[in-house]
């Protein structure tokens, strides 16, 4: 199933509501990387997170990806290669996505490539 193909069947499509406030109510903030902090530091928050979005009806979920900059990620973690941020980071952010959604076929998972900006 494709994006066109849910709007087609429901003529409205239903994406998450917002990753980052569902985590800071789990008491989980990070006001340099927001959510994209937690891929590495608490995957299974996201993945609950993803959950309660699946669960509650989301044709859509969002990757936790939202702020997660090359340079960004370097004041946290230092010794991070590129090719580890990328592995590391932008893919497993769609993998944890994937696997909150798994028991449910017809769910896509949409990237977040967030505010760049705020990392300047």
């Amino acid at each position: 199933m494709n994006i066109r193909d849910i709007i087609q069947l429901k003529s409205v499509a239903i994406v998450d509501g917002g990753l980052g406030s569902s985590l800071d109510n789990k008491n989980l903030s990070d006001p340099l990387l927001f959510s994209s902090r937690f891929i590495l530091d608490n995957p299974e928050a996201i993945i609950e997170c993803h959950k309660e979005y699946v669960n509650a009806g989301a044709d859509v979920i969002i990757s936790s990806s939202y702020q997660a900059s090359y340079e960004g990620f370097l004041k946290v973690y230092p010794q991070l290669s590129y090719i580890d941020f990328l592995t590391n980071v932008c893919n497993e952010s769609v993998r944890l996505a994937r696997l909150a959604s798994a028991h449910s076929k017809d769910v896509l998972v949409a990237g977040s490539i967030g505010s760049y900006g705020a990392h300047l």
